[in-house]
């Protein structure tokens, strides 16, 4: 898997580090050590969040809905 690469397990971790509140979300160190993620994929969801929140968003209400 290339160093940056978003999966949905990715984001999901990230995402969840983000809602629980734990750090501000520009500490990427920490970020990246709760959600086991490294610098390059924290920065690649930062930038570019509501891509992959739109993307796995999606997803994730199709699978609810089956």
């Amino acid at each position: 898997m290339p160093e940056n690469e978003i999966t949905k397990e990715t984001f999901e971790a990230y995402d969840q580090v983000r809602k629980s509140g734990i750090t501000n979300m520009l500490n990427i160190k920490v970020i990246c050590q709760a959600a086991n993620i490294t610098k390059e994929q924290c920065l690649e969801m930062i930038e570019n969040y509501d891509k992959y929140s739109n993307l796995y968003g999606k997803q994730r209400k199709e699978t609810d809905e089956s």
